[in-house]
């Protein structure tokens, strides 16, 4: 009988499920030196997923891939979770557009980038254009991956409706790209702001 090498949280996952594993847990650093994110599957067909920035485990259906609204936002934030932490890049910092799409980010370009990671899902990576391709939701229906978007007059933005957006994760939360503090969790602006849903979902 094959034994599979799983580390301590998706073991504990897979016992609360009564699964045993079906492969090894196979990490992701995403370029920094510890693993952001490991992967591994149980003889039940689930994908079981540990995230870093969370320390949590998360569950996909057995084909592998999540189905449910809920289930494939979660795909969103974690794809952008384990991209860690990332410098804020692009025009607004002396950048060009090449800079803006990875390894750094802007707020609209990583946006962008997790949704097609995620989920195959193209919105073009400048704010506005988001709020156009999405549609508003109301915020008590938000959940965390759905869109969120600052709508304020920026003056180094001029014209622009919407001058900031990132990941909604609720709580007071967000996952954004903003300048200076680049990639990671942070608290919502003090500013007025709407959210979005992507149409594909």
């Amino acid at each position: 009988m094959a034994t599979f090498s799983i580390g301590p949280g998706i073991a504990r996952a897979m016992s609360d499920d009564a699964t045993a594993p079906a492969t090894d847990e196979i990490h992701v650093h995403g370029g920094l030196q510890q693993a952001q994110w490991s992967i591994a599957f149980g003889d039940n067909g689930r994908e079981y997923r540990w995230v870093r920035a969370t320390n949590r485990v998360y569950r996909y259906s057995p084909s592998g891939a999540a189905t449910g609204l809920v289930a494939k936002l979660a795909r969103v934030v974690d794809a952008g979770l384990a991209k860690g932490h990332r410098e804020y890049g692009g025009p607004l910092v002396g950048g060009t557009q090449t800079d803006r799409w990875g390894p750094n980010y802007d707020c609209s370009s990583f946006v962008s980038s997790m949704y097609r990671e995620a989920l195959g899902i193209s919105l073009t990576g400048f704010t506005d254009a988001i709020a156009q391709e999405t549609d508003r939701i109301a915020e008590r229906d938000a959940v965390p991956g759905d869109i969120i978007l600052y709508e304020y007059q920026s003056d180094g933005q001029p014209g622009v409706r919407y001058p900031h957006t990132g990941l909604w994760l609720g709580n007071g939360e967000m996952l954004d790209c903003q300048w200076p503090r680049g990639l990671g969790r942070h608290s919502l602006l003090a500013r007025p702001f709407v959210i979005h849903r992507a149409r594909a979902l």
